[in-house]
């Protein structure tokens, strides 16, 4: 993303662009210096590997050609899993076929690499990541277990974290989960979405 910090802040980044982030754990990045700082500590820090989406119909390096970013992230080449986060779609990208490619490419290549389990994981209350996640062909599978809430990488600032237990817990009730004790045997307090 370096490389392309210019044309990455303009699809994503700065005031105009604030409602990207708002369900995300990081953000808004109202400088292109503060999105890249950020990106490359979260590369060196929990081995991020962000791409840039382009526009196959812009001519290379006009201005216009950066549409949004996407994230390999929680890569875990033993247990044979990779999620996709940080996916941030710039407007023009947005419910575009470019974004269907762009991440049916990008699932392409962890199973090609011998992967075995590709996730997405998304806020209960983010009903446009939820949809997405369908489209792209995600299947909601539930909660995800022994997730490390201390962790700032995992879900965010303080702030983010509490208000994403809160969701969990309100969230133990809907009949979709079916979330009833006769029913889940496993310790499941402060868990997270997964598809």
């Amino acid at each position: 993303p370096i490389a392309h910090a210019a044309g990455l802040f303009d699809a994503v980044g700065g005031a105009a662009n604030a409602d990207l982030w708002q369900w995300m754990p990081v953000g808004p990045f109202l400088t292109a210096s503060a999105l890249i700082d950020f990106l490359t500590a979260q590369h060196a820090a929990e081995r991020w590997r962000t791409l840039v989406i382009r526009s196959a119909q812009s001519a290379p390096d006009s201005g216009d050609d950066i549409l949004g970013m996407a994230t390999y992230m929680r890569i875990r080449e033993g247990h044979g899993s990779a999620e996709i986060g940080c996916v941030s779609f710039g407007p023009k990208l947005k419910r575009s076929t470019e974004a269907t490619e762009a991440l049916a490419l990008m699932a392409g290549h962890v199973f090609d690499l011998g992967y075995r389990r590709y996730e997405w994981k998304c806020n209960s209350r983010n009903a446009a990541s939820m949809r997405a996640a369908e489209r792209f062909g995600f299947t909601l599978e539930g909660v995800f277990r022994n997730i490390d809430f201390n962790s700032e990488a995992n879900l965010g600032r303080v702030k983010d974290r509490n208000r994403r237990l809160k969701n969990v817990l309100e969230d133990f009730a809907k009949p979709a989960l079916d979330l009833r004790p006769s029913r889940v045997t496993e310790d499941i307090i402060g868990e997270c979405y997964t598809y």
